[in-house]
């Protein structure tokens, strides 16, 4: 027996009457409630019943907002009821969600001490193979599903693209004070000493970045699985860990909420996955290099226009060497922050989408892919006329005539105008053998 199936998790028609009002005042009222609070109104409303997860965020969404009543506006019969704060809370369902939600979470609470072993794994993959066919290979075809599904995933990948952009601008930094150095003591001769420092460096940038990358690829490969799998039969998580992000929590624990109960999932890490660390080899192997030649280039063009501004100038000695110095600094500081944010969204939306394609392979669940686009002005004229394209899951895309086994995908030779600051992403819809 899995854990919860004594529980009843069948929605209370009072919830749903709350939900339905929520979003009709919503609407009516222009305010309240977040794009998520209109999901999660939508979700009490079109089901008869909730998954384990689902009414735990709806228990600790009360929890957080119940301040948010005292409001006159957010009481009945107050001035400007009414207010964004009693809309936003019918949104989640008004108080019978709260009573409802808060019994559920103790009935959770009592079955969890009884202790989630391997065999629920088994019982989870067990309850999956007995869901209704048609059910589970046309449960994400309905016309809301493609910008929910990107919206999800691009929240994540944003959290990834600002950390990663902090990881390469502080890296960048670090190896631009070495620079000042080297050209403030041996000025225009510094070039040849430079090069060989720029790509040692480099090198040694894997030690920063190795384990952030994997954890990334587990963050989305997780976030897959949530998606394919149904609420019955996926882990129960805690969404609401506030615990700081250092480095070291980062690479444990990443940004997906909840991961922490990653054990539970139908797959395991990616630092456990043969395939993800050989890809993260192979793109470092290819990115580092590609760095560091650029890097040269910029001190080499930077030395060569700050020495003849320098000579114009009548700059000699020392202070000709702090000018050049200088320039080159300020030269690399404003490049260098625009590329550690072009390579940030371009490796993380490789990762991503890499993370999530193992994690369906791990699965072992049969799927076709689906290519989808932010669908906005900033799509790529490339990657508009493949949005909605579906293929097997082990076959390419073609994109312009290059193949492509998902977005951001080089290996097999799509140029960098296909991939930079590219964020599509794929859609898995399951496919069964019958």
């Amino acid at each position: 027996m899995a854990r919860y199936d004594n529980i009843n998790f069948k929605i209370p028609s009072s919830v749903k009457a709350q939900a339905r009002t929520g979003l009709k005042w919503s609407i009516e009222y222009n305010r309240g409630g977040t794009n998520i609070g209109r999901k999660s109104a939508r979700y009490l409303i079109n089901n008869t019943t909730a998954g384990p997860r689902k009414v735990r965020h709806i228990a600790k969404y009360f929890a957080r907002h119940e301040v948010d009543l005292q409001a006159p506006q957010n009481r009945r019969g107050g001035d400007g009821y009414p207010g964004a704060g009693i809309i936003a809370w019918k949104l989640w369902g008004g108080y019978p969600a709260w009573s409802w939600s808060r019994k559920l979470v103790r009935q959770m609470e009592a079955a969890d001490k009884k202790a989630a072993s391997a065999e629920e794994l088994i019982l989870r993959k067990q309850k999956l193979e007995k869901e209704d066919d048609e059910y589970r290979e046309n449960r994400f075809r309905y016309p809301e599903f493609a910008k929910d599904y990107w919206d999800d995933y691009n929240n994540l990948l944003k959290q990834w693209d600002n950390y990663l952009t902090l990881t390469y601008s502080n890296l960048f930094g670090i190896q631009r004070r070495e620079i000042l150095k080297y050209v403030k003591k041996y000025g225009m001769d510094a070039e040849l000493i430079i090069g060989p420092y720029i790509e040692s460096t480099t090198k040694m940038w894997r030690a920063d970045v190795f384990d952030l990358y994997l954890s990334m690829m587990t963050d989305f490969g997780f976030q897959e699985m949530e998606v394919l799998f149904p609420e019955g039969v996926k882990a129960d998580l805690n969404i609401f860990n506030k615990k700081k992000k250092t480095k070291r929590i980062i690479i444990a624990e990443g940004f997906l909420p909840g991961r922490e109960g990653e054990t539970l999932y139908p797959i395991e890490t990616m630092f456990r996955n043969s395939e993800a660390i050989q890809f993260v080899e192979s793109r470092l192997a290819t990115i580092f290099p590609e760095m560091s030649k650029t890097t040269i280039t910029e001190v080499s063009r930077g030395l060569r226009k700050s020495f003849d501004e320098a000579n114009k100038l009548g700059l000699l000695g020392q202070d000709r060497d702090d000018y050049i110095a200088n320039e080159v600094s300020s030269r690399l500081g404003k490049k260098q922050l625009g590329r550690a944010n072009m390579i940030a969204r371009t490796e993380g939306n490789a990762l991503a989408n890499r993370g999530k394609s193992l994690a369906v392979k791990a699965s072992g669940i049969i799927t076709t892919k689906e290519w989808i686009t932010m669908r906005d002005d900033r799509v790529r004229d490339a990657h508009i006329v493949m949005d909605g394209n579906e293929v097997p899951e082990t076959a390419n895309f073609s994109v312009s005539g290059y193949n492509m086994y998902l977005p951001g995908d080089s290996s097999q030779g799509a140029p960098l105008s296909l991939i930079a600051n590219c964020r599509c992403t794929v859609a898995y819809h399951e496919k069964r053998n019958r």
